[in-house]
């Protein structure tokens, strides 16, 4: 079988789609057309629980990375390496409680920014606070079940960081993939 040259091909290609355009117009049959939108609807608007279960899902994966270099409430990854965790105490354990929500939460989130689809993107764009406030009360829940028991205050101060870095990191990622 011969192989055509690339403006071989594009003269095929253009005839073809002339030929399509000077055809006959045909009716959609009305059940087709309303499937094909429910489809095309259903792809662009992914169900929020849907949503929501990959964003854990990813985010929970990305965790365990950010615990082996800032362990957090008493979870340590790797034993004996505090990483972050002991920079941030130098300045303090607000700072430290602040900074490692802010990190946990941030990098879970940039991940999700650059790993999902565009449209389960969107979909978070549109229900942001939603999801990224849950999320964080979520994370920090399963970080308080796991590990230690810390006083409220401090257990706040991290719930404030979290939040701060899953909308700065997601806010900063959407804006960097989609331009924006």
């Amino acid at each position: 079988m011969m192989c055509m040259d690339q403006s071989e091909q594009n003269k095929t290609w253009v005839s073809e789609f002339k030929e399509f355009l000077d055809g006959e117009p045909c009716e959609v049959p009305q059940h087709l057309g309303r499937k094909i939108m429910e489809e095309i609807h259903h792809k662009l608007n992914p169900p929020l629980g849907q949503v929501f279960f990959r964003l854990a899902i990813v985010h929970g994966l990305i965790s365990i990375f950010v615990l082996s270099i800032c362990p957090q409430f008493g979870i340590q990854i790797i034993p004996g390496m505090t990483g972050l965790t002991a920079a941030f105490m130098r300045v303090g354990m607000p700072f430290c409680m602040l900074a490692c929500g802010l990190v946990f939460m941030g990098a879970g989130i940039g991940a999700v920014i650059f790993l999902f689809p565009p449209e389960y993107i969107k979909a978070l764009k549109r229900h942001e606070l939603f999801h990224l406030v849950l999320l964080t009360f979520l994370s920090c829940g399963v970080l308080v079940a796991l590990g230690e028991v810390f006083a409220f205050s401090w257990i706040f101060l991290w719930l404030l960081g979290g939040i701060a870095g899953s909308f700065f990191s997601f806010e900063v990622g959407y804006r960097l993939r989609f331009g924006h």
